[in-house]
Order: structure tokens, then sequence, then C-alpha cells
């Protein structure tokens, strides 16, 4: 029961923190819809559009990973008492863990850069 609550909090803490990646990166495509559209204008592909979007979400999922690998090890000590009992976390876990965050949150990009490789000059000089 122990493992089954613990399973479906960090699951649950990990759907927010993807749903505040997406969120933060379809406000930073709106924000920067004017400088997107300087950049087509100027001969940036579709291509190199999403890759600006996928490069600032792997950005921030890297930050992420390399604090939690930092405190993983801190947190497992505090986390091991004799109510708890003894938690281990092996390396394997702690490889497979950042690396399948990583591809989430580069999965979870798509959308917003695909919404940024849309961005029209015409509309945004229409909306000005």
């Amino acid at each position: 029961m122990r493992v089954y609550f613990s399973a479906s909090g960090a699951a649950l803490v990990a759907i927010i923190a993807y749903l505040g990646l997406y969120g933060v990166l379809v406000h930073s495509v709106n924000s920067r819809r004017k400088e997107m559209a300087i950049r087509s204008c100027f001969g940036a592909s579709s291509g190199n559009l999403k890759k600006i979007v996928i490069r600032q979400a792997l950005q921030c999922s890297a930050a992420a990973v390399a604090i939690s690998l930092l405190a993983w090890r801190p947190v497992v000590l505090l986390a091991s008492s004799a109510w708890v009992g003894k938690v281990e976390l092996s390396w394997q876990s702690a490889v497979v863990i950042p690396l399948m965050c990583l591809t989430v949150a580069s999965a979870i990009s798509l959308l917003p850069a695909a919404a940024a490789a849309r961005i029209s000059p015409a509309e945004v000089l229409k909306e000005q």
C-alpha cells in the first residue's frame, strides 16, 4: 500500500510539473510571436522555430534533473526512518528516471513548437 501511495503521489506531482511546463511554453510562444515572425521573415525555417521551443523545454528540464540528482540522496536519507523503513534508490533508477523525464518534456514541447512554426508574419503584422 505504501508503494501504491508513493507511486500515485509521484505521478500526480509529475503531471502537475508537466502541465506547468506546457503552460510556460505556450505563454513563451504567445509572448514571442513578433520575434518568431521576424525570424521567419529573415529566413528561419519552421524547423528552426521548433528547435527554439524544444531547446527551451529541454533547458528547463535539464535544470530540474540536475537539481533532483543533487537532492535525491539527502531526500532518501531523510525519508528513511523507523516508521517508513529503509528507502533505497538504485543508480539505475537514478539514471532512467531523469532520461524518462527529459523524454516526456521534449514530447510535451512538440505542441507549442508546432504552434511556433505556424506563426505567419502577415498575421502578426495585421495584429499590430
